[in-house]
């Protein structure tokens, strides 16, 4: 089975040709091939397979070099419309969980306590006060097991736990997979739910992030705020009545951290990035699961319910023989729940269906023979510049769940 590459300009109409690169033209290894390829023409490239319904596997793993070398020696700046491209270097962040709690009942963990500093929630400075453990029950949805929290709140009032253990990591991913249920008036607004990064030792230090109905949830945003920074954002995100999410805040190695909303296949649908790593919470940190209230005329009510909570230690990749990516890198698509730059500003938009599954190295892109990335064109990216473009990507060709075969 081949992947096949179109590279045209910038008119769909206008094709000018295509190459082809068998298993033959490039590396193999566990079933993932490395395409070998050269080829000169104009502008838009696209990566599609040609296999009538095979299941793709794309992923990064080597560097900017000359594997899928593709250079564009003249031509005008376009959209660069990509099935998958990435660029980057070293193995998989190896992953170790260090708490999980999927809710299963009949009784609480009791690592979590009854115990939050007043701070503030989406929409206001003001902080909202302590009103103590809030009301749950174990209940089945959708054939998981989650803990619903259904809770009448005063305004400027939160309810929630820390736990009683301190963890210390200076990578790690604290994960929550919530459903919304009715976000209506009268049923359940403002901070539904709230997960936190609450310091050990200074209780006037921490990282929140929530969805955040204001307004009788007619206003819905992404709410992220930290003492740490002295900032808090609200950012507009209309998330949708009864629906799996996941409330992610994550520090990757040498990033800072990082929260967000994700759909249910890890995508990030909104997030943002503090001014700060790990190292803020030197003498570690607690989780917190929280709801709080902004201030309606009366008590009102959050409902959510949530399927599980982990908090996973994520280790620095190892250097292996990759190829060291060089001084000119422009773009890498890490295919880590997103379809973001992690080198530049050439975030790519998600055409179609993509899902993430485990890759040759770290997450990959799951293409359904429908689906591309598409690139806008930037400055960066023009490729009537310089010496030309090259590209390397990571390629697990499947038909109904089979590699190539001698990998």
């Amino acid at each position: 089975m081949a992947v096949q590459f179109h590279l045209s300009q910038s008119k769909a109409a206008s094709r000018r040709g295509g190459l082809r690169c068998a298993a033959s033209q490039g590396v193999c290894q566990n079933g993932w091939f490395c395409p070998r390829a050269t080829k000169t023409t104009v502008a838009e490239i696209h990566m599609k397979q040609t296999h009538s319904n095979p299941q793709a596997r794309f992923n990064s793993f080597h560097g900017y070099a000359t594997r899928l070398f593709l250079r564009i020696p003249r031509a005008v700046t376009a959209t660069v419309c990509i099935g998958v491209i990435a660029m980057c270097q070293g193995r998989a962040e190896s992953q170790t969980v260090l708490f999980q709690d999927d809710f299963a009942g009949p009784e609480l963990n009791p690592i979590w306590q009854a115990e939050l500093p007043p701070a503030p929630l989406g929409g206001r400075i003001t902080p909202a006060t302590y009103a103590g453990a809030p009301n749950y029950a174990f209940e089945s949805l959708g054939g998981h097991s989650v803990l619903r929290l259904s809770n009448l709140l005063a305004p400027l009032r939160r309810c929630g736990w820390s736990t009683s253990t301190n963890f210390f990591t200076p990578n790690f991913r604290y994960e929550v997979r919530f459903n919304s249920l009715n976000q209506t008036n009268g049923i359940s607004i403002d901070g539904f739910i709230e997960i936190w990064l609450l310091d050990a030792v200074n209780p006037s230090r921490w990282d929140i992030i929530s969805p955040f109905g204001g307004c009788f949830s007619t206003c819905k945003s992404f709410f992220a705020g930290s003492s740490v920074d002295s900032a808090h954002y609200d950012i507009p995100f209309e998330y949708t009545d009864n629906t799996w999410y996941r409330l992610v805040l994550e520090c990757r190695p040498g990033e800072n951290i990082r929260g967000s909303i994700c759909d249910d296949t890890g995508t990030e649908l909104v997030g943002h990035t503090f001014a700060h790593n790990a190292s803020a919470f030197a003498s570690g940190f607690k989780l917190v699961l929280a709801q709080a209230m902004d201030i309606p005329y009366d008590p009102s009510p959050v409902d959510v319910a949530v399927d599980y909570v982990r908090l996973t230690a994520l280790e620095a990749p190892q250097q292996t023989n990759c190829a060291v990516a060089p001084s000119g890198l422009v773009a890498w698509w890490r295919a880590e729940s997103n379809a973001q730059d992690s080198a530049g500003e050439n975030n790519g938009s998600i055409v179609g269906n993509i899902a993430y599954i485990d890759g040759q190295v770290g997450q990959a892109f799951s293409f359904d023979g429908n689906s591309h990335i598409s690139v806008p064109a930037s400055q960066s990216l023009d490729v009537g510049t310089g010496s030309g473009l090259t590209i390397e990507c990571w390629v697990f060709p499947a038909c109904g769940g089979v590699g190539l075969a001698g990998c």
